[in-house]
């Protein structure tokens, strides 16, 4: 038969210090209930104690926190300075190489996509030499980020179906014999793709915190606006990439418009615009 016995108060003035008698009462709850009842610190009963590995564990929580907050902070001005530096610096020479060069569109003028292979080659050759020249300066300056890197995106296909893509191909090992920076017969589309996919994270995402368009929206009082998602967000996405395959693989081009097109239908049935 278990005896229990009776604890109680210290009367004033009692020599057993405050430690003692903790340890005391830890020891009693133990033997009462059978079970570990915890740390205690100064007379308080600590559940969350669960020794150093969690402190440990917190610790680099909140390392990684910090780490990644300021990689996100870093996210919004060092990448895309970098990408409008390099693209438009990509794209002026090319421009400034058609601006002081002879036009050889006419040489070509079969391959290039409509309505380009009906425009005459002067005009197509200076709408190319200025949209260049022009895009490099504005993603320079981070003015118009955004339309800029899709014109730029745009003219990319149209050179890319004109000069780098494949005369034919009939599977996609053939394709995929293209993804090359010299042209051995199969097409040479590796550093157009490269520019592509450059470009998008402007488009998408813009031009950063150091940019002219990120100081004239604050200056007119336009704030930061939350990232959407939904039907009409992938609409979107989806007719930024239709719009320049319409002059690369008109087929997939517009069966991704198609997509576009629907998917905006819906979000706007189902009030997501």
């Amino acid at each position: 038969m278990v005896r229990f016995r009776k604890v109680g108060r210290d009367k004033v003035g009692s020599r057993r210090p405050a430690p003692l008698r903790a340890k005391r009462e830890t020891e009693s709850c133990a033997r009462l209930r059978g079970v570990q009842c915890g740390t205690i610190t100064d007379g308080l009963y600590d559940p969350t104690d669960h020794g150093e590995p969690d402190m440990q564990t917190n610790a680099f929580r909140r390392f990684w926190s910090a780490l990644t907050s300021h990689l996100d902070g870093a996210n919004e001005t060092i990448p895309p300075l970098i990408l409008r530096l390099i693209m438009g610096w990509e794209f002026w020479e090319s421009g400034l190489e058609k601006f002081n060069g002879e036009n050889w569109f006419a040489d070509i003028q079969s391959r290039f996509p409509f309505p380009f292979d009906v425009i005459p080659p002067a005009i197509s050759w200076s709408i190319a030499t200025w949209f260049e020249l022009g895009g490099a300066v504005l993603l320079w300056i981070g003015l118009g980020t955004r339309l800029a890197a899709f014109v730029l995106l745009f003219l990319t296909f149209v050179a890319t179906a004109a000069v780098h893509w494949p005369t034919m191909w009939m599977m996609w090992s053939d394709l995929a014999k293209g993804y090359a920076i010299t042209d051995m017969g199969h097409g040479n589309f590796k550093l157009p793709l490269l520019f592509a996919v450059m470009l998008l994270p402007l488009i998408f995402g813009g031009g950063g915190r150091w940019s002219l368009d990120h100081w004239l929206s604050r200056g007119a009082g336009f704030g930061a606006s939350a990232p959407r998602h939904g039907l009409a967000t992938a609409s979107v996405g989806a007719a930024v990439f239709a719009i320049p395959f319409l002059m690369l693989v008109p087929t997939f081009g517009a069966a991704l418009m198609i997509v576009a097109i629907v998917l905006a239908l819906l979000a706007r049935r189902n009030g997501n615009a």
